[in-house]
């Protein structure tokens, strides 16, 4: 486990923003005005990391290693990894999924903003929810997490639906998301860069403490 994702499973808080970056303007006649400026809406994280810990050998190890990538190193992270905290990332559709991959269920195509999936009627419930709104979907083995815009049911005679998400498919070189499952819930990822390293306290009684927040910023190549 990383020190970063250490950082991340004890945090106090984590601040999640991804939207579009839009540029304003008000026109002479009072109109706003507004045009969208990068459409792959980056996932930045700012995590409030916990007050102290006791500077051992196992916290200085973490330290080093959350120095050592400093701000240049891409690093993958996780939600809801620890006990009690799955809830942050929890799958809200009502499909059968096994170590967090959807069974029977695969990617036919996915272009702009539009995912295709197929499936044997008989192996999808009638009435399923195969997603819902603010599901957290990953074409598996793909490096981009994707959200639900609105709920997906399959109905009767339904052998394909089309997933809506929050950010047309970001191409990655080799990668075909024909044919490939879904990944949901705590076990998506997300490789990132640290935008914001906080420095580090020592404080009487062997303790250590972060000296601000941590910001992560999703790394879109």
């Amino acid at each position: 486990m990383s020190g970063l994702q250490k950082v991340i499973d004890s945090a106090q808080s984590i601040d999640f923003a991804r939207a579009s970056l839009v540029a304003t303007s008000v026109s002479r006649s009072g109109r706003l005005l507004t045009a969208s400026r990068n459409w792959v809406k980056p996932w930045k994280f700012t995590v409030q990391p916990q007050p102290t810990w006791s500077y051992d050998a196992t916290t200085r190890g973490m330290i080093e290693s959350i120095m050592t990538s400093d701000r240049h190193t891409e690093q993958v992270i996780q939600l809801g990894q620890t006990a009690g905290s799955t809830w942050v990332i929890d799958y809200m559709g009502t499909h059968d999924n096994t170590s967090h991959i959807l069974n029977n269920i695969t990617i036919t195509s996915f272009v702009g903003t539009s995912m295709v999936i197929g499936f044997n009627t008989s192996n999808v419930a009638n009435n399923t929810y195969v997603f819902r709104a603010g599901d957290v979907i990953q074409p598996t083995g793909h490096r981009y997490p994707y959200v639900v815009t609105s709920d997906v049911q399959k109905l009767s005679g339904n052998t394909s639906l089309t997933v809506t998400v929050n950010r047309g498919a970001i191409a990655e070189t080799g990668y075909t998301f024909a044919g490939k499952t879904i990944t949901v819930g705590t076990g998506i990822c997300w490789y990132v860069k640290v935008s914001k390293l906080p420095g580090t306290r020592l404080v009487a009684g062997k303790f250590v403490e972060f000296t601000d927040s941590f910001e992560f910023l999703e790394s879109v190549i």
